[in-house]
C-alpha cells in the first residue's frame, strides 16, 4: 500500500486531534528511520496505522480479541493497550498489509516485546516523543533519542511503568519482559558510552 492511500484511510477514520498526533508520529518515525537506518517507507506505514483502532468500540474490540488469534490475557489489562493488537489484526485482515515488521511495529507500539526489532523501537519511541507531546519525560526522551534509540526505549519504558503504577494500573507482562531483556542486552553498552 502506498502512503497516500494509507493517509486517506486513516484521516477518514480518526478524529482531527488524533490524526494530528498520528502525523506527528509519521514525521518523527521518518526522522528516526533515517537516523538509525530503518526502511523509511515501512516506518511511514507503521506510523500512519499505529492508532488505526484507537477509537474503535471497546465491546467490538473485546469480541475481536475473544474470537480471533489475539492474546486473551489482554482482557485482564487496561483497554488502552487493546488498540495496538486489534489495529495490527485489522490492518492485516481488512487492508491487506502482510509485512510482519510493519504489523509488529503496530502491534507492540504500546507494550514492546522481547526481541524488539529496529522498526518496532522506532514506532514505540516516535509515538512517545512526537512534536505534539510536551510533558517533561517526553521532552527528555526526545533529547535522548537524538543520540541513542536504545537509551530512549529504556527511558520510555521506565517512565511509562512509573506512570501506570501511579495510576494503579497493572503492567502488561510482555512489557516487563521486553524491558528486562532490553536492559540486560543494552545497559552495559550504554554505560560504556558515557
Amino acid at each position: 500500500m502506498e502512503f497516500n492511500e494509507a493517509y486517506d484511510i486513516v484521516k477518514a477514520k480518526l478524529p482531527e486531534k488524533r490524526f494530528a498526533h498520528v502525523m506527528g508520529v509519521v514525521e518523527t518515525s521518518r526522522m528516526l528511520a533515517k537516523k538509525y537506518g530503518a526502511d523509511i517507507k515501512k516506518a511511514e506505514l507503521a506510523a500512519i496505522f499505529h492508532d488505526y483502532s484507537k477509537y474503535d468500540n471497546i465491546n467490538e474490540m473485546r469480541q475481536l480479541i475473544v474470537e480471533n488469534e489475539l492474546p486473551k490475557d489482554l482482557l485482564e489489562y487496561d483497554t488502552q493497550i487493546w488498540h495496538s493488537f486489534v489495529g495490527a489484526f485489522l490492518v492485516k485482515r481488512d487492508l491487506g498489509i502482510e509485512d510482519e515488521e510493519i504489523l509488529n511495529a503496530i502491534k507492540f507500539h504500546t507494550t514492546g516485546q522481547v526481541g524488539m526489532g529496529l522498526l518496532e523501537q522506532i514506532i514505540f519511541v516516535a509515538d512517545y516523543i512526537e512534536p505534539g507531546r510536551t510533558f517533561p519525560s517526553c521532552v527528555k526522551c526526545r533529547q535522548i533519542a537524538e543520540t541513542s534509540l536504545v537509551a530512549a526505549v529504556l527511558y520510555e519504558f521506565e517512565n511509562v511503568f512509573e506512570f501506570l503504577l501511579s495510576e494503579g494500573k497493572k503492567i502488561y507482562p510482555i512489557a516487563l519482559e521486553a524491558y528486562e531483556e532490553f536492559k540486560k542486552k543494552y545497559l552495559g553498552e550504554l554505560t560504556s558510552e558515557r
